[in-house]
């Protein structure tokens, strides 16, 4: 069985659960940023979009390739308001029969928003939790 599913700005089922999966991870939590020598919390989800979603399947090897952006906030209540955002790209390679990861990658490619310089220094936990969230949709696929 060999097959190609391509989803772009439309929405689909698909980059609807993996964003509800991201968004389930809490990428936002680790995200502080020092302003006026206070630690602000940029760690309120706002948002996940999927911008391209691409499933591969050959045989029992399945290739995903997704492309997106999120993006938190302060509260509130918080006395410095602000955001930040981050484009991430990410690829993963599953086996169907198994369910086994053969390879993931996820790479924050650039921030922006008031707070963005915080979503660099803690670019690893976000990586983290987005490779997490894409994981448990990929797994998915083979149950």
């Amino acid at each position: 069985m060999s097959g190609l599913l391509i989803a772009g700005p439309a929405p689909c089922y698909a980059a609807n659960a993996v964003s509800r999966a991201i968004e389930r991870a809490q990428p936002c939590t680790t995200v502080k940023a020092a302003k006026f020598g206070v630690t602000i919390g940029v760690d309120q989800f706002k948002s996940a979009e999927l911008e391209n979603l691409k499933i591969e399947v050959n045989g029992d090897d399945a290739k995903i390739s997704v492309a997106g952006s999120l993006a938190c906030r302060t509260s509130d209540s918080a006395t410095f308001r602000g955001d930040a955002s981050a484009r991430f790209s990410a690829t993963m390679e599953l086996n169907l029969s198994s369910c086994a990861i053969i390879q993931d990658t996820v790479r924050i490619v650039s921030t922006g928003g008031t707070y963005g310089f915080a979503v660099d220094a803690f670019k690893d936990a976000i990586e983290k939790a987005i490779e997490s969230s894409i994981s448990d949709q990929a797994k998915a696929l083979c149950k």
